[in-house]
């Protein structure tokens, strides 16, 4: 019975053997995912603590880290803009001469020439056109003023004029 017995001694540290690579495994996956947690745990800390740093002493941060407190000053005004520009062309005004709903901020209505109100935005921030270009697909400019037109604008944006039907812009 000696070879049976040592098959069974064979079947039983194979199968001890791979118990104790699943548990290694399973202690590795563990500890890995206790790893992932705590560096997320340090990242959140670490961004608190700038944070706390760059919003109540700036001047320490800008004599110690001078171009990265250059960096966070340029990527914030970057994005103050591209929340001015996104707020921009998401305001809704209700021209006053025809009743029709416009889209983004202009000064005429491209359906009537109605002046517009400037847009009521609610928010504390700065809007500007700075950069902002309206969309021209057809390529065709206001006769008067040189703005680019919206296609199937009735009027320009910019200045109020008419549209020509030769300019390339359908009229609604």
């Amino acid at each position: 019975m000696g070879f049976l017995d040592n098959l069974s001694n064979t079947i039983a540290e194979t199968g001890q053997g791979i118990r104790d690579m699943a548990d290694r495994s399973s202690a590795k996956s563990q500890l890995q995912g206790e790893l992932r947690r705590k560096e997320k745990e340090l990242e959140a800390l670490v961004y608190q603590m700038g944070l706390q740093m760059v919003s109540n002493e700036p001047e320490v941060c800008q004599e110690k880290c001078p171009e990265l407190y250059s960096q966070l000053i340029n990527a914030r005004e970057t994005a103050k803009e591209l929340r001015n520009q996104i707020a921009l062309l998401e305001v809704e005004i209700i021209c006053p001469g025809c009743g029709r709903t416009i889209k983004g901020a202009q000064q005429f209505c491209t359906y009537c020439g109605s002046i517009l109100p400037e847009p009521n935005l609610n928010m504390n921030r700065d809007y500007t056109l700075t950069g902002l270009q309206m969309p021209n697909q057809a390529g065709a400019v206001c006769a008067k003023c040189g703005s680019p037109l919206r296609p199937g604008a009735a009027f320009c944006v910019n200045c109020g004029e008419p549209v020509a039907k030769n300019e390339g812009v359908e009229n609604l």
